[in-house]
């Protein structure tokens, strides 16, 4: 929907023409039918691909943060249940968007090691597909960040690839020192 003046433009794909019709008689029950301009076109059954279904699961100190389009099959229930067994106290923001398309093969076993995952990963980004799961995150010792490297090949399921990006802080040298010297001037 984009405005011009008075005038309210309604375009994009509709799968039939049923579709395009409630889409065009929301709008006109907010706004004068004159002023309505349609462009929607109704798209052949065949030209219609399911959508890219991916899921971003940001977690810091301050959240988990849930970002992305999922099937409605799988439901916030499960992702937001599996987030309240990390912690109960948690603050979750949610920003998915679901769409009514079958699971895509993959993507049970993706989400499921992904939950999994994020529940030792107190700062971390996790980026879901149905064939590939991306972890970013930081560990606060370099024996953490081997432990966490370690637990997620083992448990991660064959039928998806890992990008698994861990970073440790480096170790510092110690003690610091510091050597003044006084001449005459100054």
């Amino acid at each position: 929907v984009r405005s011009d003046g008075l005038l309210v433009l309604v375009s994009g794909p509709a799968p039939k023409e049923a579709a395009r019709f409630n889409a065009l008689a929301t709008v006109k029950r907010i706004v004068s039918s004159d002023r309505v301009l349609d462009s929607i076109k109704v798209v052949d059954p065949d030209d219609l691909r399911p959508p890219r279904f991916s899921l971003e699961l940001l977690r810091n100190d301050d959240g988990i943060s849930l970002i992305g389009l999922i099937p409605d099959k799988t439901g916030r229930a499960k992702i937001l249940g599996s987030i309240d067994d990390i912690d109960h106290e948690t603050t979750v923001t949610d920003m998915l968007e679901t769409a009514d398309y079958t699971e895509p093969d993959g993507w049970n076993a993706a989400l499921d090691f992904a939950l999994s995952s994020l529940q030792s990963l107190p700062r971390s980004k996790i980026s879901v597909t149905p064939e590939k799961v991306t972890i970013t995150a930081i560990t606060d010792s370099q024996a953490e960040k081997a432990r966490i490297e370690k637990l997620l090949l083992k448990t991660i399921p064959e039928t998806v690839a890992l990008d698994m990006r861990i970073s440790a802080p480096r170790p510092v040298i110690t003690p610091f020192s510091l050597r003044l010297i006084k001449d005459e001037a100054g």
